[in-house]
């Protein structure tokens, strides 16, 4: 009786492996070599033209991040709805159970609209910065 979601939930997790392994990780630094990028000629090293070509390392750290945790949101959501439709399909019209998976898929939807939104919000706010 399991067997079958079982099934389902890993095939589902297996389809979003590749999503995880494309994103790589950024590089981090506890020093700022980007203060130096300030004084007059320096703005022509290595350094310097590499943050002027990919912008602030902070400012891609942060959208990585909000990548990541969408991916995992949108996976999440996609299993609760898997999920929700499987139940209300087995609730042989038991009115309680239907309106437990139907709450289960809006609030899933939900979920996926802010995993969708959020990188985009961020980007805009980040803009500004």
């Amino acid at each position: 009786m399991l067997r079958r979601p079982l099934q389902v939930i890993t095939l589902s997790l297996l389809l979003w492996v590749p999503c995880f392994v494309a994103i790589s990780p950024q590089p981090a630094s506890a020093v700022n070599v980007f203060q130096a990028c300030d004084v007059n000629g320096a703005q022509k090293t290595d350094v310097c033209q590499e943050r002027s070509k990919h912008g602030n390392p902070v400012v891609r750290a942060i959208h990585v991040a909000i990548n990541i945790l969408s991916v995992i949101i949108g996976a999440a959501a996609t299993i609760v709805i898997i999920l929700s439709a499987f139940k209300m399909v087995r609730s042989q019209g038991n009115p309680q159970e239907v309106s437990t998976a139907r709450t289960g898929i809006i609030y899933a939807a939900i979920g996926l609209v802010i995993a969708v939104m959020a990188p985009i919000i961020v980007g805009y706010v980040l803009k500004g910065i």
